[in-house]
């Protein structure tokens, strides 16, 4: 019998099912350990501890059924998302436009938002697919910040930084590029090779953008230091100060993980990349780029976010991520009929995400 690996909401849980990774509170503490049994106990014990959704070990028939069963209401949930993301994002467009002009915007309106989807984002299992498939609609300024915004509050979970934290890292993220709209438009849509003059005008962005952002009231300094900071980089050889190693703020090394993230997803001229061969490019800059903890948070678990998801691969058959391998996560195992294909040996690809819709058996 094959067994393949998936990431669920504990509610779906079934008896039989193998926890796949220890279960850690945000203090650190292991409360389940890999390779537990599931049973209705264990499954208690995962609610009350309030997981949400766990990477389980089952059998490939049962996974099949499941996906048969549940497809179309995660159509209907993408949807939702869809429908709620244009409108969070045109309330974002609202607030930094507003802000670029000059306008007072308070603290207030900015939680507002904040809270409007935090609850919605941190139930939501699928979250990091829906946003690779939202890439398509629209990259821009706004939409951008929305994605960093969701990206910075999943590593900050990850990383098990409290509650009230990860609200503030959202409000970074949604800021944190707003000082581009002082930079006049004809440079940010410049294809050609910036010159100096304009590289270093660009550079001043997250400048701007601390100008703008400190004086929005009840806005917390290290909000403000992370739009200051968010390009500064481990090694020292980011911009606008050059800082390094601990002289950046948590909340900057996050948004920088997330920022970048987004931009290699969407790299312009309508050239899509997929997640893995993002997480590749970030894993070949090596780890002094980045924290160390912010990277190894990000990487281990955002792929891990794909497990399930539907793929075109480069020989054109449709398939599904079913397992990630911990020691090769940019490279995952695609179930494509009753075959299990392993992208490792560079031979087939994945070169795209696609929705619950495509029939597997296209």
């Amino acid at each position: 019998m094959k067994i393949s690996k998936r990431k669920i909401s504990v509610s779906e849980c079934k008896e039989q099912d193998i926890i796949a990774e220890n279960i850690v509170n945000k203090n650190g503490i292991m409360m389940v350990a890999e390779n537990t049994v599931v049973n209705e106990k264990i499954k208690r014990k995962l609610i009350e501890l309030q997981v949400a959704d766990v990477i389980v070990i089952r059998e490939n028939e049962s996974w099949e059924e499941t996906a048969r069963n549940s497809d179309p209401l995660l159509e209907a949930d993408f949807s939702k998302f869809k429908e709620k993301y244009v409108k969070r994002t045109r309330n974002v467009k609202k607030i930094l436009d507003n802000l670029a002009e000059g306008y007072t915007v308070t603290g207030e309106t900015i939680n507002y938002i904040v809270e409007s989807f935090y609850e919605d984002i941190m139930k939501n299992r699928r979250i990091i697919e829906y946003i690779c498939r939202m890439e398509n609609m629209d990259q821009q300024t706004y939409s951008h910040s929305i994605n960093v915004s969701i990206y910075s509050m999943m590593i900050g979970k990850w990383m098990g930084l409290p509650g009230i934290q990860i609200r503030d890292l959202m409000k970074a993220g949604m800021l944190h590029d707003i000082g581009k709209l002082k930079i006049s438009k004809e440079l940010l849509e410049k294809t050609s090779s910036l010159s100096p003059e304009d590289l270093e005008e660009f550079k001043k962005h997250p400048v701007y953008g601390y100008e703008i952002a400190k004086n929005i009231p009840d806005l917390h300094t290290h909000i403000t230091q992370a739009i200051l900071m968010h390009h500064e980089r481990e090694d020292g050889s980011g911009y606008p100060i050059g800082l390094k190693g601990d002289k950046i703020n948590t909340f900057s090394k996050i948004i920088s993980m997330a920022d970048l993230y987004d931009n290699m997803i969407f790299e312009g001229n309508n050239t899509m990349n997929t997640p893995f061969d993002v997480i590749r490019k970030i894993e070949r800059m090596g780890f002094g780029y980045f924290d160390i903890k912010v990277s190894m948070a990000f990487l281990s678990n955002i792929s891990n976010c794909y497990i399930g998801a539907k793929v075109r691969l480069s020989n054109g058959d449709i398939g599904e991520i079913s397992g990630i391998i911990p020691t090769n996560i940019s490279n995952p195992i695609v179930k494509v009929g009753d075959k299990s294909i392993s992208t490792a040996d560079g031979k087939i690809s994945i070169v795209e995400i696609l929705g619950k819709e495509v029939s597997l058996a296209q």
